[in-house]
């Protein structure tokens, strides 16, 4: 009874929501599991489930998504999400975005969809573009 009540004690000390957890970048959740890990109040076993969810809880978001189906025109072939223009400049029709100037679009093999760069995608993304 007495390590439950201990349980239920270091729950109020963790201040971070799922929510909270699921927008943090990686830095971010480092800069958390390192706190978890310092923090000498909790219980072991708080402690380790406290950062075996940080550490999972990336996977955990990406595993909620549900992968984007593809759709298809009107002529039957696929269609991929992002597929239309990216201007760097729209006045001079300057293709690119705010990081390049270039005129094609990256297709992102972790969400299958097209993006001008992938700091772009990191933007947009709950998870990093593998390089």
């Amino acid at each position: 009874v007495e390590s439950q009540e201990n349980l239920d004690q270091s729950d109020q000390m963790f201040k971070p929501g799922w929510k909270d957890i699921f927008r943090m970048n990686q830095s971010e959740l480092e800069a958390e599991i390192r706190k978890v890990s310092q923090d000498s109040t909790l219980d072991p076993r708080r402690k380790a489930y406290l950062i075996q969810n940080l550490m999972t809880s990336r996977w955990i978001a990406a595993q909620q998504k549900s992968p984007q189906p593809r759709s298809e025109d009107h002529n039957g072939s696929t269609v991929i999400p992002g597929c239309f223009p990216s201007y760097r400049d729209p006045e001079k029709q300057i293709l690119g975005c705010e990081h390049y100037k270039r005129n094609c679009k990256l297709v992102a093999a972790c969400c299958n969809k097209l993006f001008t760069c992938r700091f772009c995608h990191d933007k947009v993304s709950d998870h990093t573009m593998e390089r």
